[in-house]
């Protein structure tokens, strides 16, 4: 029996492959398993004629009417598994656009990252592949799903089956609903359980997802622990104020002239709608995906002011870029836009562009096309001064970050300097932060108890040496702050100067010092994030690592 998985999720396959072999009926091996993306299944239409067992992830499932082309990809099918949010929603446009024996085939749940939803999966797969020894036991639940950031975990068993995954598989490009929170995040909200947030905000609308049977006391159930879940990620001032911090307000003011929607009256399936519409406009290229497992969102930000954070997450971005990997910039909330200057020195605002926090938050049906600014192959979202008059609250930055998970890697471009607590709220949603710090070891002393508890909000936290000079001592800050180097960048001062005057990013300037500096110091941090890439290209003739030292040579 052939079983297809749209999802890459280690964990979730091996359990899976786990019960179906014990079924004595079944002859099931890791050379009968293919994996592809659920956009190839509707774009390429393969036919996996030998397909019995089929599990498909998304964030937002196409629409069913494309799960019309699924049923002619797998025609022999005889299970397929759906996991998606909100799964009674679309079941009677399943009914409508399948085929009467298609629909029968078709099993939904919630979000896989649910250990709910997971345990009644994995209790079905029982029910239609029972095992020959009753007395098999289920695992603890609480093993289900693994931490979302946990990139450390080697993908052995797919380089020993001999693997390849290059095109985007689970799709985690979409917002999901409250539900989707990762095993570290709900350490995180407990961690913060007493804690009230300084955003005057009403209660997000939340959808819990649930099987079609549940009953109504669980449906309601589930909605309340949803609203206790947003209530107690919400970051308190006081928690985060050291000595280092000064008092400072950012000039968001509510605008009731200006149509706009809040965290209250803003749906899940809104924001699914606009982003899925915002992924077509982008039109990523599937030679582009999948050189990162899982697609990651990187917060970039400094204690120290003028530090370059802006121009470091341009230059990184521009880098990746080169190596075809599909890669976002995003500016966190701030007083006063400053990416925006950055942009339209480089080749000017697009023409009748409009801001990602005004299509996300307007009830304006604004064309997606509108939010593109893509310069050298980068997609940048940066602010724009009407988009702080909004009133923001904390589900509504969520929206904003998770959204970009279309791309494989999302900067987020944080203030400098002292946190707000909308700073502070962002940090929820991103997978690892990246501190830049220099030799300014009095200042960072000062900072030391603030970056700290960050690092408890984010424990993939990392740190970035810049600029490096011949007397650093990054190694004793690296201890003192008890935070590894990601990398170090010498001195560019200089050059960034210049760059001001110029049209291009620095990196993309032809000059021989800058290029290879920056490039030797990308290095180590590309590394990092396609270790587990550069994993299973290894088992090719020509690896992945030798194609990004040929970039840099």
């Amino acid at each position: 029996m052939r079983v297809l998985f749209s999802i890459f999720n280690d964990e979730l396959i091996d359990k899976t492959l786990d019960i179906v072999n014990q079924n004595p009926n079944i002859d099931f091996n890791r050379d009968k398993l293919d994996m592809a993306p659920t956009n190839y299944y509707l774009t390429v239409r393969p036919i996996f004629k030998e397909v019995k067992f089929a599990v498909i992830s998304n964030k937002v499932l196409p629409s069913p009417k494309d799960i019309k082309n699924i049923e002619k990809v797998l025609p022999n099918v005889e299970h397929i598994i759906i996991f998606i949010s909100e799964p009674e929603s679309i079941v009677e446009e399943l009914s409508e656009y399948c085929s009467e024996g298609f629909f029968n085939k078709i099993k939904l749940f919630g979000y896989e990252s649910d250990k709910k939803e997971l345990h009644k999966y994995y209790s079905y797969l029982e029910e239609i592949y029972p095992p020959a020894d009753t007395s098999y036991k289920e695992e603890p639940i609480d093993q289900y799903p693994p931490s979302e950031r946990d990139f450390e975990k080697a993908s052995s068993k797919f380089i020993a089956a001999g693997i390849e995954i290059e095109a985007r598989g689970d799709d985690q490009s979409h917002v999901d609903n409250n539900a989707n929170i990762s095993d570290t995040e709900e350490k995180k909200d407990d961690e913060f359980k007493e804690q009230e947030s300084n955003f005057d905000s009403d209660k997000g609308h939340q959808t819990p997802y649930t099987e079609k049977k549940d009953s109504t006391n669980q449906v309601e159930d589930q909605k309340k622990d949803m609203e206790n879940r947003e209530e107690e990620t919400l970051l308190d001032q006081k928690t985060f104020e050291t000595e280092a911090e000064k008092p400072s307000s950012l000039p968001l003011k509510i605008n009731n002239d200006e149509p706009e929607l809040t965290a209250k009256t803003y749906t899940n399936a809104v924001i699914r709608d606009k982003n899925a519409k915002l992924e077509i406009a982008f039109d990523i290229p599937v030679y582009k995906t999948k050189k990162i497992k899982k697609e990651k969102v990187i917060g970039v930000w400094s204690p120290l002011k003028n530090i370059g954070c802006t121009s470091f997450s341009i230059n990184f971005a521009t880098c990746l870029a080169t190596l075809n990997i599909p890669v976002a910039v995003i500016e966190g909330l701030q007083p006063q836009p400053a990416l925006l200057p950055h942009l339209s020195r480089f080749e000017g605002e697009p023409e009748h562009w409009t801001s990602y926090a005004e299509y996300l938050f307007s009830k304006e049906d604004i064309d997606a096309k509108r939010v593109i600014w893509a310069t050298h192959d980068v997609n940048y979202f940066p602010l724009h001064a009407n988009d702080l008059k909004r009133t923001w609250e904390p589900q509504m930055l969520k929206y904003l970050i998770e959204g970009l998970r279309i791309h494989d890697v999302t900067l987020v471009d944080l203030p400098t300097g002292h946190m707000e607590n909308h700073t502070k709220v962002s940090l929820k949603h991103v997978d690892e932060l990246w501190i830049i710090v220099n030799d300014q070891t009095q200042i960072l002393n000062e900072w030391k108890p603030f970056i700290s508890q960050v690092k408890a909000i984010v424990p993939e936290t990392k740190l970035i040496f810049s600029p490096l000079y011949s007397f650093s001592k990054t190694e004793t800050i690296s201890s003192f702050l008890d935070i590894p180097i990601l990398t170090e960048i010498p001195d560019l001062t200089a050059d960034h100067m210049k760059n001001f005057y110029e049209s291009k990013p620095l990196y993309l300037m032809h000059h021989d010092k800058p290029k290879r500096i920056l490039n030797q110091s990308f290095e180590p941090i590309i590394e990092h994030l396609l270790k587990d890439h550069i994993a299973l290209c290894n088992q090719k003739k020509r690896s992945l690592k030798d194609r990004i030292i040929s970039v840099f040579s």
